[in-house]
């Protein structure tokens, strides 16, 4: 079951890391998983940017208060493995790279190309499956997905599970 948290407080500030950890089943996934809009059952509140918001009920929620969610489980809650590394880095800035709700298909490879070399992933092409990288190179597209909507506030939850000591 979910642990009990009560009056957690953090303080983060522009630019600062902050780090939680603790055994399985101590509430740092809950207070990661709530921050990403994946707790609609936890209540408080958020003050990011100078504006006060409450817990996001969704992930869509979180999405919009410029919240970037990185979960534990990338293959489960992450990415869309049978979709191209192109779409996964991509599919949540199609708003971005679309006008009057048609996605410019040249704009949409060459932002996928360009956060693809600044992120390192390794890749034959574009439009490979992502479920055929290595587990450090789908959590590179994961992570740069996420930076993509250049978030405010970014949350990393277990961020080099599952990944070699090369990628990490």
């Amino acid at each position: 079951g979910i642990p009990p948290l009560t009056n957690v407080s953090l303080w983060v500030s522009r630019g600062e890391i902050v780090g939680l950890f603790g055994l399985r089943g101590s509430g740092t996934y809950l207070v990661a998983e709530g921050l990403g809009g994946l707790q609609p059952d936890i209540r408080g509140e958020l003050l990011l940017s100078g504006q006060r918001r409450k817990i996001f009920p969704t992930p869509l929620a979180a999405r919009r208060a410029n919240v970037g969610f990185v979960p534990a489980d990338r293959k489960r809650d992450g990415l869309v493995l049978m979709l191209s590394v192109q779409a996964n880095l991509t599919m949540l800035i199609l708003r971005v790279l679309s006008r009057l709700g048609v996605v410019k298909t040249g704009r949409e490879k060459a932002f996928a190309k360009d956060l693809a070399q600044r992120f390192d992933v390794r890749f034959s092409r574009l439009n490979q499956k992502i479920v055929n990288l290595s587990g450090g190179n789908q959590q590179k597209v994961l992570l740069a997905s996420r930076m993509a909507v250049q978030p405010k506030l970014l949350v990393l939850q277990e961020p080099s599970r599952g990944v070699d000591v090369g990628a990490r």
